[in-house]
């Protein structure tokens, strides 16, 4: 499913990160292990479901207001009805806003888009480690496909976060690593599968074609999402000219 976070000093707002419980069941159990923390407030990296399910009812439980980018608002707005923060209050944050401390050290927010346009990370001053979401995952390979989605941003993020290089990524699937080591070979691995996506379309293939080329030998349930990431490679070609 999805990790889920704690983070803040005792003197400071304390966040829960990302609750996002698979089944009522397991939200009641999140429940009562949360009864042995103080929360102050619930921090949601982005809009997607496995990201903010049942987040709106344990804030509500805890009496907590939620924290979110302005595009995670609105999208969730918009995809779960006008009313979806009706018993909310909702702050907005945003590039270099300071969330608050942990072991004495700011916590500032870093926007990573690209996987979705209003992801948010979280990093502290001395670059210790970085909670980055779903810029990566430890097994597998991050869609990058359909709305607010952009394997430009994508990959101009990337490497962004390798440039600040934090000494531990954590995703919120999987565990953390050392180093950026992981964010490098997934950049290397997306410019390796753009040029062969280029080389493909320049031999007037299609997008099946592709499909098959690039990824025979993935299960058939993963191919749709296959398919997102060779179609968000050539919109990207696309808006660098590279291709018409």
């Amino acid at each position: 499913r999805t990790n889920a976070f704690i983070i803040g000093d005792s003197d400071q707002q304390v966040f829960l990160i990302d609750p996002s419980p698979r089944s009522i069941e397991e939200k009641e159990k999140l429940l009562k292990t949360l009864n042995a923390w103080r929360i102050d407030q619930i921090f949601l990296t982005h809009h997607h479901p496995d990201h903010h399910e049942y987040s709106v009812e344990i804030s509500e439980s805890l009496n907590v207001p939620m924290v979110m980018s302005q595009f995670t608002y609105d999208r969730l707005k918009e995809k779960q009805g006008p009313h979806y923060f009706k018993n909310q209050k909702v702050h907005i944050v945003k590039e270099g806003d300071v969330l608050t401390t942990w072991q004495g050290q700011r916590l500032f927010v870093i926007e990573v888009p690209g996987h979705d346009k209003g992801q948010l990370a979280l990093m502290p001053e001395n670059k210790n480690w970085f909670l980055a979401g779903d810029l990566f995952q430890g097994v597998g390979t991050v869609v990058i496909g359909g709305e607010g989605s952009s394997m430009k941003e994508y990959m101009k993020t990337l490497r962004k976060v390798i440039d600040l290089k934090p000494q531990v990524v954590f995703p919120s699937h999987g565990i953390g690593l050392g180093g950026t080591i992981i964010l490098e070979k997934t950049l290397e691995h997306r410019n390796v599968r753009e040029s062969q996506v280029l080389d493909l379309f320049l031999k007037n293939k299609t997008e099946e074609e592709m499909l098959q080329y690039l990824y025979a030998e993935i299960s058939s349930s993963l191919k749709p999402y296959a398919l997102c990431n060779i179609r968000s490679h050539l919109q990207k070609l696309k808006e660098e000219g590279k291709i018409s």
